[in-house]
């Protein structure tokens, strides 16, 4: 993007869009970064004086107007050794010589290293053919971003640890998701944000796959709806994600059929109702918000107990008589 330099530099590193700043001064060519749901590419620095008047932008129009003939369909007014070359033949030459680059710097201040999948794990073992090699060589890092990592206390860093490692099967349980039991106000749903925000936005695949998770779905009390919202825009803003949050006058062609939402945030009422028209969705992965304990470790770990009779039995009954004779002994 030519320019971008320029005119990040003529305002000096004010807000260029909500939520966000960027330092002009630490910009150099080459950078990328991501602005207004698109990827950035700074190709050189700009006078501020020459950006304001347009002349950057006229030299090479001047050239082809003062050419004998008309510029044919397709010529760009932009010189072509500006723009990097993005052929399949460059990207394959350029993927086997260089290794694989993280979205973020994992030593950049509130960066927060996510673990590799193990060397024992299936897709490392077992490679993706032409796409990714097996072993380590195929991997790339996976980091927190750091407009969400900043504000992660150390348990809440833990804890989005625990939830990818989980969700990505890289522990040895024979599960596929995992359970959030942090008491109320520990930040639960920022860390679940930062997961999501993730896999949204990586994988630790490279080659075979850009981001692990397409289509995200967040059940939970009807109540509870429009605080989820809220936090996924407090944290993230409307430019970076947009959430799809069902109410009473929803379509849910408007999340099935387009790609403007890759969340949806729906009550457990709700989601009986409408289940038929989601079968298709097609989604990667579901949180569940306040649910009864049981039914969320049947429904992470389906069978792990025979029924909630026998649930009830070994672990739900003693636990409630214990905690009644702790309340008794208290009140003596």
């Amino acid at each position: 993007m030519s320019g971008s330099s320029g005119l990040l530099k003529d305002l000096e590193g004010k807000d260029i869009a909500k939520g966000t700043k960027v330092a002009a001064e630490g910009i150099q060519a080459g950078d990328e970064f991501s602005f207004g749901g698109k990827d950035i590419e700074v190709v050189s620095a700009l006078d501020v004086e020459s950006y304001r008047t347009g002349r950057c932008f006229m030299n090479s129009i001047v050239s082809l107007a003062s050419t004998s003939s008309p510029p044919s369909l397709g010529t760009s007014f932009l010189p072509p050794s500006k723009f990097k070359t993005h052929s399949a033949a460059a990207n394959s030459v350029a993927a086997r010589s260089t290794p694989p680059q993280p979205r973020h710097n994992p030593e950049a201040p509130h960066a927060i290293l996510l673990p590799r999948p193990p060397n024992t794990h299936p897709r490392v073992v077992k490679g993706c053919g032409t796409k990714r090699p097996p072993g380590d060589a195929g991997l790339v890092d996976v980091v927190v971003d750091p407009i969400l990592g900043r504000h992660l206390r150390p348990h809440q860093k833990e804890g989005v640890r625990f939830l990818y490692e989980s969700v990505m099967q890289m522990k040895s349980v024979n599960g596929q998701g995992a359970i959030l039991a942090d008491e109320m106000g520990l930040g639960k749903t920022l860390q679940t944000i930062a997961l999501l925000w993730t896999l949204l936005k990586q994988s630790p695949y490279h080659g075979e796959e850009s981001t692990v998770v397409k289509k995200a779905l967040v059940v939970c009390p009807a109540s509870l709806i429009m605080n989820w919202q809220q936090e996924f825009k407090k944290w993230l803003g409307t430019e970076r994600l947009r959430v799809f949050a069902v109410d009473s006058k929803s379509s849910m062609t408007d999340f099935t059929l387009g790609r403007v939402y890759p969340v949806m945030i729906i009550g457990y009422e709700k989601l009986r109702i409408v289940q038929d028209e989601l079968k298709n969705a097609n989604f990667d992965i579901i949180i569940c918000d306040e649910g009864e304990f049981f039914t969320m470790i049947d429904f992470v770990n389906p069978g792990l107990f025979e029924s909630y009779n026998s649930f009830k039995r070994v672990f739900e009954d003693p636990i409630i008589k214990q905690s009644t004779e702790l309340t008794n002994y208290g009140n003596y």
